[in-house]
């Protein structure tokens, strides 16, 4: 009986050495793979900037002084500080204001209509322009530069920005068209004054004193 329980448990030995020697078979792995391309249309990018003249510089009806207070200048200040504008008049002596009733004692007055120098200028939407205004008189009278400017949207008399040193480099953003604030986009109009100084020297005359220049960049 010894022995063949011995025997049984040889047996039994014996086939777990032979399963466990038997070897694994590994599972087989499926995949695939493709590729598309990656594709892109790519253009350069041209800054668009030009400008066009809107409305001239005009001062209007505007006296010499009279002679009473010898000289004495008649000083005419086209202020800027919305779309109309204002001329404020001033007489002045020696580099000096001396009265600013109107009219004064040497005479000085405005009459009639005047308007602001105006630029249209075509931008690229959402670039920031670099602009300045340069004055300058034909050598008959004193022009110098205006006291403010604004800007408007292209086809809008509402004031969205207004400059105190239009001669001094600024900039403003092109309008993007993103809202009604900067809508219609692509455009801007810049209206600025002028600063008109009249001698006892000076004579009667109609027509062109001068130019108002506006250089805009990137």
């Amino acid at each position: 009986m010894k022995i063949a329980a011995h025997a049984h448990a040889f047996t039994l030995t014996l086939a777990l050495v032979g399963l466990t020697a038997q070897p694994v078979l590994a599972q087989s792995a499926v995949s695939a793979d493709e590729s598309v391309e990656a594709r892109a249309n790519i253009v350069g990018s041209d800054l668009q900037l030009a400008i066009a003249p809107l409305a001239n510089l005009e001062f209007g009806t505007v006296t010499l002084p009279n002679g009473t207070n010898p000289g004495a200048s008649c000083r005419y200040d086209m202020v800027v500080q919305t779309v109309a504008g204002r001329i404020d008049v001033t007489e002045v002596k020696g580099g000096n204001a001396v009265d600013n009733t109107v009219p004064t004692p040497s005479g000085c007055r405005t009459e009639g209509e005047f308007t602001p120098a105006a630029f249209v200028v075509a931008c690229t939407p959402a670039a920031s322009v670099t602009f300045q205004v340069t004055w300058q008189s034909d050598g008959s009278v004193f022009l110098a530069p205006g006291m403010g400017a604004v800007v408007t949207n292209a086809n809008s008399n509402s004031v969205r920005q207004v400059f105190t040193n239009a001669f001094t480099q600024n900039q403003f953003t092109c309008p993007d068209g993103a809202s009604s604030l900067t809508s219609p986009a692509g455009a801007f109009v810049l209206r600025t004054g002028g600063r008109l100084e009249l001698t006892d020297s000076n004579t009667p005359f109609n027509g062109q004193i001068g130019t108002v220049t506006m250089n805009a960049m990137y």
